[in-house]
C-alpha cells in the first residue's frame, strides 16, 4: 500500500507535466476591456445592460478579427511586392474580408485622420518659426542693451574730456587776459619816467 502510494506520487509530476498543454504559438491580442465598455456604452441603448463575460468575449473577439484582418493586409502588400502595410492595403484587405459596407466610414475617418495630421504639423511648422523669431528678437535686444551700456560708459569719458577742454581754454583765456593786463599796468607805471625824459631831451635841444 505504502509502495503503490510512493510510485503513485512520484509519477503524478511527470504525469501533470504531459496533461499540461503546449503553449500556443498563436500571437494573442485582446483591447483593453475599459476601450470595449466605452464602446458598447456609445453604441447601445442607454437600458442594456453588458456582463462582465461579455466585455471579456468581445474583448477577445475584436483582438482576433484584428489579427486576421492584419494578416489579409500583409496579404495585400505582398501582392503589391511591398513590405509595408499603407492605409490602401487595409481597404483592400476589408473588401477582401466581405466588408465593404464599412469602405465609406473608413475613408470619411482617412480624410479626416490626414487633415488633422496635416494641420497639426502646419501648427507645429508655424510655432517653430515663433520661437526662432523670438530668440532672433531677444538676440537683437540683447544686442542693443549692450550697445547702449557701452554708450553710458563712453559718455562720462567724453563729457570729461569735453570738460577738460574746457577748463584748459578757459586757463588759456585767463593766462592771456592776465598777461595783457600786466602790460598794460607796466606801461602806466613808465608812461610818467618817459615823459621826463621826453621833457630833458627837449630842454638840451633849446
Amino acid at each position: 500500500m505504502t509502495e503503490s502510494t510512493s510510485e503513485t506520487a512520484a509519477a503524478s509530476p511527470s504525469a501533470a507535466a504531459a496533461q499540461k498543454p503546449p503553449p500556443s504559438s498563436t500571437v494573442e491580442f485582446e483591447p483593453p476591456q475599459a476601450c470595449i465598455r466605452r464602446l458598447l456604452k456609445n453604441a447601445l441603448p442607454k437600458s442594456t445592460n453588458v456582463s462582465k463575460d461579455s466585455v471579456a468575449a468581445l474583448s477577445r473577439a475584436c483582438g482576433i478579427f484584428v489579427l486576421y484582418l492584419t494578416a489579409c493586409c500583409n496579404d495585400v502588400a505582398k501582392d503589391s511586392r511591398r513590405t509595408t502595410i499603407s492605409a490602401s492595403d487595409v481597404m483592400g484587405a476589408l473588401k477582401e474580408l466581405d466588408f465593404e459596407e464599412f469602405a465609406p466610414q473608413m475613408e470619411k475617418f482617412l480624410e479626416h485622420h490626414r487633415q488633422e495630421e496635416k494641420d497639426r504639423k502646419e501648427e507645429k511648422e508655424r510655432l517653430k518659426g515663433l520661437t526662432a523669431t523670438k530668440d532672433t528678437e531677444a538676440k537683437d535686444g540683447n544686442a542693443d542693451a549692450k550697445r547702449g551700456e557701452n554708450d553710458d560708459e563712453t559718455k562720462p569719458a567724453a563729457a570729461a574730456s569735453a570738460k577738460g577742454g574746457e577748463v584748459a581754454e578757459s586757463e588759456a583765456n585767463t593766462t592771456t587776459s592776465e598777461k595783457h593786463q600786466l602790460e598794460e599796468d607796466f606801461d602806466d607805471e613808465a608812461s610818467p619816467a618817459k615823459k621826463q625824459k621826453m621833457g630833458a631831451d627837449e630842454a638840451d635841444k633849446e
